[in-house]
């Protein structure tokens, strides 16, 4: 599993327009910033910048580790605010753990799996992200070695 951002063209050039050029929205990972988040459905991505680095060009750098979607933004932000894997990063990154966030409107699920969240996945690879956002067709690959004859 790819735990890096992708070199293959193919995958940056199938982030949607809306992606790149967006409203996105960033708040700090602390509970009172909730507020901040919209309640309404969109993509999320947790980025992170290089802990305990006070050099403001190292602090421009800036990664997603996490990302996914929610049919409820503000609601995703709080129940994150408890999940394991959210709480080691933010022990981590402290105050370089951001939240940032992208209202789509009309919100439906296998739309932005497909046309958001899987594209996302398959740019910046899956740090903390455990599974695919769309389910990959499994291959199976059939053969055959023949009659078995003793030697």
């Amino acid at each position: 599993m790819r735990k890096t951002w992708s070199v293959k063209n193919i995958h940056w050039e199938s982030l949607p327009e809306e992606f790149l050029n967006g409203n996105w929205r960033k708040v700090s990972y602390v509970s009172s910033s909730s507020r901040l988040v919209t309640e309404k459905g969109g993509i999320y991505m947790y980025c992170v910048s290089i802990p305990n680095a006070n050099n403001k060009l190292l602090d421009q750098i800036r990664t997603p580790i996490y990302v996914g979607i929610s049919n409820n933004l503000r609601r995703r932000f709080k129940n994150h605010l408890r999940k394991k894997e959210i709480l080691e990063m933010a022990e981590c990154y402290g105050n370089k753990l951001t939240f940032l966030f992208l209202k789509i409107d009309p919100y439906v699920k296998k739309d932005i799996q497909n046309t958001f969240e899987q594209p996302m996945i398959d740019c910046f690879g899956k740090v903390v992200n455990k599974i695919d956002s769309v389910k990959q067709e499994k291959r199976v690959i059939e053969a055959s070695l023949g009659e078995f004859r003793p030697i």
